[in-house]
């Protein structure tokens, strides 16, 4: 028995075994917050000179060029970005989100304009998303939102988003 910040915890072993239910649902819920947050720092992206960030299903890898003018630039598998010396890693990630949520427009356009026309099924509008917890959504006057951030993921997964989102126009 130990007390903790005013909480008291009992938890009796028999033969090196837990036999305390709320003692095991508790240890499952640290285990199982320890992969999450083991999981989601694998994934994140780090916004530094070097590293690399998911688009469009492949690895693009984030060079800052002093040289380079302009907006961020893609070159085979790396984006160009300029920023003057010494700038900050949060400058190069709004330029690089910056970047993508422009890829995200054209591709979306486009996607939604191939689906429109195979499925004769449009939206009154569209916009871009910065939701956490959705990826897309359609809303009762016929527009629908479809998050930037999918552009990191393959195109068959962004297909079935935008595919999903225009189902709904059929309902």
């Amino acid at each position: 028995m130990r007390r903790s910040g005013g909480v008291r915890n009992e938890f009796t072993f028999t033969g090196g075994v837990c036999k305390n239910p709320m003692a095991l649902a508790v240890l499952r819920k640290l285990v199982e917050w320890r992969e999450y947050t083991r999981r989601r720092d694998r994934l994140a992206i780090r916004w530094e000179d070097g590293s690399t960030m998911p688009f469009l299903g492949r690895e693009l890898t984030l060079k800052v060029n002093p040289a380079h003018r302009g907006k961020p630039m893609l070159q085979d598998a790396v984006l160009l970005v300029g920023l003057p010396p010494g700038a900050g890693n949060e400058q190069l990630r709004d330029l690089a989100q910056g970047w993508l949520q422009q890829r995200a427009r054209e591709h979306f356009a486009t996607r939604i304009a191939h689906f429109t026309q195979e499925h004769g099924v449009a939206p009154k509008r569209w916009a871009l998303s910065s939701a956490r917890t959705r990826w897309g959504s359609c809303a009762a006057d016929g527009s629908i939102r479809l998050n930037w951030r999918l552009m990191h993921f393959p195109v068959e997964i962004i297909d079935y988003v935008v595919a999903h989102e225009l189902a709904h126009l059929r309902e």
